[in-house]
């Protein structure tokens, strides 16, 4: 039983080394997230967005990376309403990533990202719940497309935009 237990705990240790071997980058980013597209209410109001990223160097230009991004907003208070009803404008949703980021070299880099994973829509209303009712738990398929910089203030340290 003991000796179980010790090849256990080995190879629990060993899958940690090598993950902390293999993922050189950890991210936490913070940002607003709003809605769009042809369904999209035109009064959905930005939410708060925090994104979680995990990532291997493929390259000096390329890292592979899956992320957690989540929008923690407002569930809507009402469903519909009869007359125009306003203040019941929400966002709440989140996702799992799979993403690949192009970046520039150097200690001030830029980058391009794209990615597709899984989300699962919570909330999503616009201000005017009249002729358009809030909806609520959408999973399919979600899309990532994000750029921004980089700058390294230490070797791993980096601030970023």
């Amino acid at each position: 039983m003991a000796e179980a237990r010790r090849r256990k705990s080995s190879g629990m240790l060993a899958a940690l080394l090598l993950a902390a071997a293999l993922l050189p980058e950890l991210e936490v980013a913070l940002g607003a997230a709003g809605a769009v597209g042809p369904d999209a209410p035109d009064s959905t109001p930005l939410a708060f967005a925090l994104r979680v990223r995990a990532g291997v160097e493929l390259s000096d230009h390329f890292t592979l990376s899956a992320a957690l991004l989540g929008m923690p907003g407002s569930e809507a208070q009402q469903t519909s309403c009869d007359v125009s009803c306003y203040g019941n404008g929400s966002f709440k949703a989140i996702s799992g990533l799979a993403l690949l980021r192009a970046h520039t070299a150097g200690d001030l880099q830029f980058f391009l990202e794209g990615g597709i994973g899984a989300g699962h829509l919570i909330s999503l209303s616009g201000d005017d719940l009249f002729q358009n009712p809030a909806e609520h738990g959408r999973g399919a398929l979600a899309y990532w497309l994000g750029g921004g910089g980089r700058w390294f203030a230490k070797r791993q340290v980096a601030l970023g935009f």
